[in-house]
């Protein structure tokens, strides 16, 4: 009757057998209520999950339970996350970096303080220059998981012989030069969020161990038989287009689906001209900053004239 332990059970076997079966057929009338409502909460997630009951003649019925319950779910928690976002003081402030002046930024500020206080993954979309990092860590700021760590890595930046290691970790000996035991991002980032910038760039065997760790909560380090259980809340970010990569099969469907539960779409200079101006002149208060250090510099200004040149650039 622990709910906690049989939810964490039951998310890693059904996880686990969904994954390798083509449908997986759960008997609902083992074990006790909590078990059995449990089953039906995490089962109703996965799109091959059958259920069924045996009468007490012994024979099996199928069971058609009619509720879509991640839909209702995510309908309620919306609800009351909007309800709560817009006079939530902690979310203005986790936001104040982000210029949005324009009705694109708004827009998009507004969905990502709804999205800051849920729980799911994150997928921020946009082209390079957009400001992903920093929406990342206004929606860390902005959630639950404030007061713990953020971790962020550039998977493009990664060696693709170090990707694992720096990933999930590894044990003293496990490779040339692993002169001692090294925890990983994900273990780092337990009870707080992990940003993996530029993920189309990881490959697929890494996606398989990324699933892993999205869908169980569970890491392996490099030269380890043991599995670790992580709590981590996983922000990625792209300029690809993700969906041609699934398409093109250099990117898998199941991880996309899995980490779009919460898409954000940044905006190009082009689509949010309405902010340019105050853009430019954080821009100059910054150089000026950086400048005032040095001797005889004098402060810079941005006249209007050339704010108006500016924003009627092609961007």
């Amino acid at each position: 009757i622990d709910y906690h332990s049989i939810a964490k059970e039951t998310e890693k076997w059904i996880g686990k057998l969904s994954e390798e079966a083509e449908t997986l057929v759960v008997n609902l009338t083992s074990g006790t209520p909590a078990m059995t409502t449990l089953s039906v909460l995490i089962g109703k997630g996965k799109p091959n999950v059958r259920f069924m009951q045996v009468t007490p003649k012994n024979e099996p019925l199928n069971v058609d339970i009619p509720l879509d319950f991640s839909l209702e779910y995510t309908k309620s928690a919306a609800r009351h996350i909007a309800s709560k976002a817009t006079s939530a003081p902690k979310l203005d402030a986790a936001f104040s970096a982000i210029t949005c002046v324009s009705d694109n930024m708004q827009a998009v500020v507004s969905r990502a303080k709804r999205l800051a206080a849920s729980e799911v993954p994150a997928l921020i979309l946009g082209e390079t220059g957009t400001g992903k990092e920093e929406m990342a860590k206004a929606i860390h700021k902005a959630s639950f998981r404030a007061s713990k760590p953020l971790k962020t890595v550039n998977c493009g930046a990664l060696a693709p012989t170090l990707v694992e290691s720096i990933l999930f970790g590894h044990k003293k000996g496990a490779f040339t030069g692993a002169n001692q035991d090294y925890p990983g991002l994900f273990a780092q980032a337990d009870g707080g969020t992990l940003f993996l910038d530029e993920i189309g760039e990881l490959s697929p065997d890494i996606q398989v161990k990324l699933l892993r760790a999205l869908q169980q909560g569970e890491i392996t380090p490099l030269g380890d038989t043991e599995t670790k259980t992580v709590d981590v809340r996983v922000v990625a970010a792209t300029h690809k287009n993700l969906q041609q990569m699934v398409a093109d099969g250099t990117f898998r469907e199941d991880l996309f689906y899995r980490l779009a539960v919460g898409i954000i779409t940044l905006p190009s200079l082009k689509q949010r001209i309405a902010d340019l101006p105050l853009i430019v002149q954080q821009l100059t208060q910054q150089i000026n900053n950086a400048g005032v250090k040095q001797p005889g510099y004098i402060s810079k200004k941005i006249s209007e004239e050339g704010i108006n040149f500016i924003s009627k650039q092609p961007w």
